[in-house]
């Protein structure tokens, strides 16, 4: 059934020329045999009216005796020769098969003086293979006697062999098919290359403009898809130079605010004023960061994913965190490190945040794709929350504490690298606790 019914565009174009025109040609080539064995038809009837009439006008001049003895003698396959003493033949038949009708009318057409008579006939002297019924052509004799012909109707193994049919039908569709394939890529080439850039513009939207060359319509498409990625990279600009311009007004500010706090007396009211005010710094600078990653695109690179965990694990030891590694990479990964980084270390810093115990990095490579999954052992998360907390600045805790509830970024960065990566990340919680964030790479 899915050959019948094939998903890609590419596919239905082709079967649907390469169907249509091996229906016309088979028609077509049907029609040219039926037509082709109509005439060898009216051919050979003729034929056969003139082979009788010179045989009456033969048989005229010889005794009955001549004619019996030599009657077996003129009769050729699927027209046999007897002669018959009967005074009445048969009556004439009215309604004769196409065959008959050509039949008679060359036999008249022949010979306009003899009276001809035709009708069907089953004898003991009919050759027939299938001892069947044939036509029977009555031909007046000059001694009154009558010459009985015995014509096959439908000449079987004499019939025209028919035109090569089945080599014609294959040697035409394997051309049509060729001509198909071209003419449904080349219509289709310009979508593939449409979403493959709408693809690399999700992950980069620094990417080169679209270069799509063809009918109107085609180019229609690259200046609107390339329209679209100049008005993205200017909103994106613009929002960046807004924000940056902002955290710049915002540091004057906030650095004499954290210079009237040290003035302070009272040590617990300065403590908790510049933890507010590096706060608001730190979100800010996130924000921004945020917003270049979203903006900026990723350079590829084949690495040893083994080797970066290694150093990477190595620096989290250094703080006292060591997470229970499982599995390895059997062979590198094209990727971009810097990115690749982030998203773990995000994942780390939220599994030793919110976890309890042990955190597990567990690697799983496959023909396809490389996963890695961080788990915790905390208390995991509400099944409704799982896709909310990938939303920008949504934090589970009601607390505004940085240092329990963050930021509100980290998943929302982490995810937007791991599309960029080509990949995904995903949160779940385990069947015996704790949650379990999913990143998962493709390889190319």
């Amino acid at each position: 059934m899915r050959l019948l019914r094939p998903r890609s565009l590419f596919a239905r174009l082709a079967w649907l020329l390469v169907a249509a025109v091996a229906v016309a040609l088979a028609v077509s080539t049907w029609l040219m045999h039926r037509d082709r064995g109509e005439q060898y038809l009216r051919n050979r009837a003729e034929f056969n009216a003139h082979r009788l009439v010179e045989l009456a006008n033969w048989f005229d001049t010889l005794s009955p005796a001549e004619r019996e003895r030599l009657a077996p003698l003129v009769s050729l396959p699927g027209l046999g020769i007897r002669l018959a003493r009967e005074d009445a033949p048969p009556e004439a038949l009215r309604l004769l098969p196409p065959p008959g009708i050509w039949l008679e009318q060359a036999l008249r057409d022949a010979d306009l003086r003899r009276e001809v008579r035709l009708s069907f006939g089953r004898s003991h002297h009919d050759d027939d293979e299938h001892g069947g019924r044939r036509l029977q052509a009555w031909l007046h004799l000059a001694d009154g006697s009558w010459m009985v012909a015995k014509v096959r109707l439908t000449p079987g193994g004499h019939m025209p062999p028919p035109p090569p049919f089945v080599g014609q039908l294959v040697a035409t569709l394997a051309a049509v098919l060729l001509v198909a394939l071209v003419a449904a890529r080349s219509m289709t080439r310009p979508l593939a290359k449409l979403a493959d850039a709408a693809d690399a513009l999700g992950r980069d939207l620094r990417r080169p403009p679209l270069d799509l060359r063809g009918p109107q319509e085609v180019e229609r498409v690259a200046q609107a898809f390339n329209g679209m990625q100049s008005h993205l990279l200017e909103h994106l600009d613009t929002r960046i130079k807004l924000l940056a311009a902002m955290s710049h007004d915002l540091k004057t500010p906030i650095t004499r605010l954290k210079l009237r706090a040290e003035m302070l007396d009272d040590d617990a009211m300065r403590e908790k004023f510049v933890r507010d005010l590096d706060e608001m710094q730190a979100l800010v600078q996130e924000t921004l960061a945020y917003l270049r990653d979203e903006l900026s695109g990723v350079s590829l690179e084949l690495c040893d994913v083994n080797s970066l965990l290694d150093a990477w694990l190595a620096d989290r030891a250094e703080l006292g965190q060591h997470p229970l590694r499982h599995g390895a990479a059997e062979r590198p990964l094209a990727t971009a490190p810097a990115a690749l980084r982030r998203i773990v270390d995000n994942l780390l810093d939220n599994a030793y945040r919110y976890g309890q115990g042990d955190v597990e990095l567990d690697i799983v490579d496959r023909a396809d794709s490389l996963s890695l999954r961080v788990r915790d052992h905390g208390p995991g998360i509400a099944p409704e929350q799982l896709e909310q907390v990938f939303e920008p600045f949504y934090r589970l805790e009601s607390s505004r504490n940085r240092s329990s509830g963050g930021s509100g970024l980290g998943l929302t960065i982490a995810r937007h690298l791991a599309h960029q990566l080509g990949g995904q990340l995903t949160l779940e919680n385990a069947a015996d606790g704790g949650l379990c964030a999913t990143l998962t790479l493709p390889r190319r």
